[in-house]
């Protein structure tokens, strides 16, 4: 399975999301229909099995990806704050917004998805610090590396018409 962290401010304005996603496959040691309910995961460790996270989830068809979300993240953080708002006619304004991700992690950068929801419209970015794609007509993510013991700043000017 690959670990994922995950950043949604509609969600959790301040906390960073840990998830895992996996392919219900053969490779993966599943391949079968599975019945929609609860999943809780557990890490094999030296002293037995240890609880590491819960999720509710829908039935899921073979070789299907799945992603389970196991909570918060302790050591990842997070702040987004619109820095500039400006109204450039009747139905269009521009923001400049500033997305600061922390990592208190002693080793090892970590990637963060950084998933943000434009309102509804017509919207474009016209700067940004990385690259963001497009989830939907609604979404942008963007991957940004985290170092450990450090921050990365995530800065983006959005025009939205409407």
């Amino acid at each position: 399975c690959q670990r994922a962290y995950r950043y949604r401010h509609h969600q959790h304005p301040k906390r960073v999301t840990t998830a895992i996603s996996f392919v219900n496959d053969e490779a993966g040691g599943l391949d079968a229909p599975l019945p929609a309910g609860k999943w809780r995961l557990y890490r094999r460790t030296d002293e037995g099995l240890r609880f590491i996270g819960a999720d509710q989830r829908p039935g899921t068809a073979r070789n299907a990806e799945l992603t389970l979300e196991l909570g918060q993240a302790f050591d990842l953080g997070a702040e987004r704050r619109v820095l500039k708002r400006r109204k450039l006619s009747a139905r269009s304004e521009e923001q400049e917004v500033e997305i600061m991700l922390t990592n208190a992690k002693r080793t090892g950068e970590v990637q963060v998805e950084v998933e943000e929801r434009m309102a509804r419209g017509q919207w474009e970015i016209t700067q940004s610090s990385l690259a963001p794609q497009r989830k939907d007509a609604d979404t942008l993510v963007f991957a940004v590396p985290v170092p450990a013991g450090g921050d990365t700043r995530l800065t983006y000017t959005v025009v939205r018409r409407w």
